[in-house]
């Protein structure tokens, strides 16, 4: 009997494109079927840090070296002194959830080794493929993300109270990085947090599933929204509308929501990211988009692979009991609009 999960079946052999979207279907099914409490040691679970719930960074390259979103009350200010900018798109997302799923499961260690070869570590750590290209432009976003600083301004217009939290992401870090991609320096790579920033992390960590974020990577619109639909999913107890403006300010940087295109263009690609991509990365998840309503509509009762209980990859390394871990889904959604019913048996893809 032929497997049913090969990538190339008979006949016509699969372009790239087929082939990447069948490996991405393969890890939706692994993930409904497979769950991370089946993980004994939490190899698959993730996290990231609270304040990715409630803004995105950059999409794209921004000129200056300060630049700022709005929440509510809340204006978060991401600002450096570094000649390189600030950092932008998926890759410092990505950095910024291996860095905190580090120190979640490390949680009394301050010093990261990144190992005395960056290219083998980001290959091996992230997935970046090992070009000379590509890994320049990951350790550029390395440097720029290391030297930035995070801050939040809240104004609460009861209290006419204002407050203010900022964090240095890093106090120090080396990068060394060899002519040859293939040979280790003489020494070792390594960043330390700065302790406001590690505890930021430690106190509120956002879980996730690794292996989702994985299929999410080209695109950093879909990763913001997977992070807080992790977080959001967990504490829903019903229907909830979140208007398109409210998500425009957290996570639409790149759209002008002034212009009728540009609202245009950031609806429609959002509604793309979380169906085409989104819906893979989280296969449980409920949310539509009402006609009638220039909004996302959360599904009371969405299933949700978060659950509180203790992290079991944090007590192997000898840290605290941590909260939120994932809970075993039993259905799907598929990534078509508007959503279809739950499948009771879902099968794997062919």
């Amino acid at each position: 009997m032929k497997n049913s999960l090969a990538i190339v079946s008979e006949g016509k052999k699969k372009t790239l494109a087929e082939r990447r979207e069948l490996a991405q279907e393969r890890t939706s099914f692994e993930i409904l079927t497979n769950p991370p409490d089946k993980y004994s040691n939490g190899d698959v679970i993730g996290f990231a840090p609270y304040f990715t719930t409630q803004f995105g960074l950059p999409h794209s390259a921004v000129k200056g070296n300060i630049w700022q979103r709005h929440n509510g009350n809340d204006i978060l200010s991401i600002s450096t002194d570094c000649p390189y900018g600030l950092p932008s798109g998926s890759k410092p997302r990505l950095l910024l959830a291996w860095i905190a799923t580090w120190q979640v499961r490390h949680p009394n260690v301050t010093v990261i080794d990144l190992g005395k070869n960056v290219s083998r570590f980001l290959e091996r750590e992230l997935g970046v493929p090992r070009t000379g290209r590509y890994i320049k432009d990951v350790q550029l976003e390395m440097i720029r993300l290391f030297s930035a600083t995070i801050s939040v301004l809240t104004n609460d217009p009861e209290t006419k109270q204002y407050s203010r939290d900022a964090a240095l992401i890093s106090k120090k870090f080396d990068l060394w990085r060899t002519d040859n991609d293939d040979q280790d320096a003489l020494f070792p790579s390594y960043v330390i947090l700065s302790e406001e920033f590690r505890q930021s992390i430690l106190e509120r960590p956002i879980p996730f599933d690794l292996r989702g974020l994985a299929i999410l990577t080209p695109s950093s619109l879909a990763m913001d929204y997977y992070v807080w639909f992790a977080r959001v999913m967990f504490s829903l107890r019903t229907s909830r509308l979140v208007p398109w403006q409210a998500l425009h300010d957290q996570f639409g940087s790149q759209y002008d929501w002034q212009d009728r295109n540009g609202r245009f263009k950031f609806r429609s690609e959002s509604v793309k990211q979380i169906t085409k991509r989104v819906r893979l990365a989280y296969p449980t998840l409920r949310v539509s988009f009402p006609q009638d309503k220039d909004g996302i509509m959360h599904q009371r009762l969405s299933p949700t692979f978060l659950q509180k209980r203790s992290c079991s990859c944090a007590k192997a390394k000898g840290g605290g009991s941590l909260p939120l871990i994932a809970e075993r889904a039993d259905d799907r959604n598929r990534p078509t609009l508007p959503s279809p019913p739950l499948r009771e048996n879902p099968q794997p893809p062919k």
